[in-house]
């Protein structure tokens, strides 16, 4: 008699960045968790822009105009994409965001404005629509996996995260797709980025082009942590699986 796993379905997203993510592509992994119905909803930072507070304004020595109402918009914009993710995962039992840099903005932002505390807060707003949160940098161990926002940037970004944690990790930030497998004696493990969700083109990039891919990851766990990893490539909006397409 075959011995048989449960199975624990989740579904991961990355970099979102709204109100600037791609509607289109984000439209079709809706779709697809209406079919997919996960047991846990995954989000890996950067779900809102938070372009209010940008660190790269403040650092450029630019005015920027960060009165409250900018940055509660913002919020609400980063809300609202997780309000409509659990529109269509209602089944899903864990919802966890891994805080991103853009995130960690607004921390940032109450530090350099601390008459602005208790006013702003990200993991109180995202906990109000139902996200556990996780600090910025910190690694969610999820079966044997390890999810994160991202630490780096680099050419061979998942090459130096599987080195340096010496574990599995899914992880965004760089808004690719990556991925790289290394042996650690008798373990293998391996990294791999999973793309975005947001604008491929945005303003500051004036059209520059970049190694951006619009995905996310499927994963399902096995009662003992292991775990089959499905990452899927939107295409100008559009993904195919079982001879099914969503989106369009």
């Amino acid at each position: 008699m075959t011995n048989k796993l449960a199975v624990r379905k989740d579904m991961v997203f990355s970099d979102i960045h709204a109100p600037e993510h791609d509607k289109q592509a984000f439209g079709a992994v809706l779709e697809y968790a209406k079919f997919y119905k996960p047991d846990g909803v995954k989000c890996i930072g950067d779900v809102g822009n938070f372009s209010s507070v940008s660190h790269w304004l403040h650092e450029g020595g630019q005015k920027l105009s960060l009165e409250g109402k900018r940055v509660a918009e913002d919020m609400e914009s980063a809300c609202k994409v997780l309000s409509e993710i659990n529109k269509v995962t209602q089944g899903a039992v864990s919802r966890v965001v891994t805080l991103g840099n853009h995130e960690h903005w607004t921390d940032e932002y109450v530090d350099r404005h601390p008459n602005m505390k208790g006013m702003i807060d990200v993991r109180v707003s995202y906990g109000s629509v139902g996200y556990e949160c996780i600090k910025y940098n910190e690694p969610y161990r999820n079966g044997k996996l390890l999810m994160f926002h991202g630490l780096y940037t680099n050419r061979y970004h998942s090459a130096k995260t599987v080195s340096v944690f010496g574990r599995s990790c899914v992880y965004g930030h760089t808004h690719d797709h990556q991925v790289f497998e290394d042996i650690f004696w008798k373990d293998r493990h391996m990294a791999m980025s999973i793309g975005c969700l947001c604008d491929q083109n945005p303003d500051y990039l004036r059209n520059r082009p970049t190694k951006w891919v619009h995905g996310f990851a499927t994963i399902e766990f096995f009662s003992n942590g292991c775990f089959t990893i499905d990452f899927i490539n939107i295409i100008n909006g559009n993904f195919s699986r079982l001879g099914k397409v969503y989106g369009g």
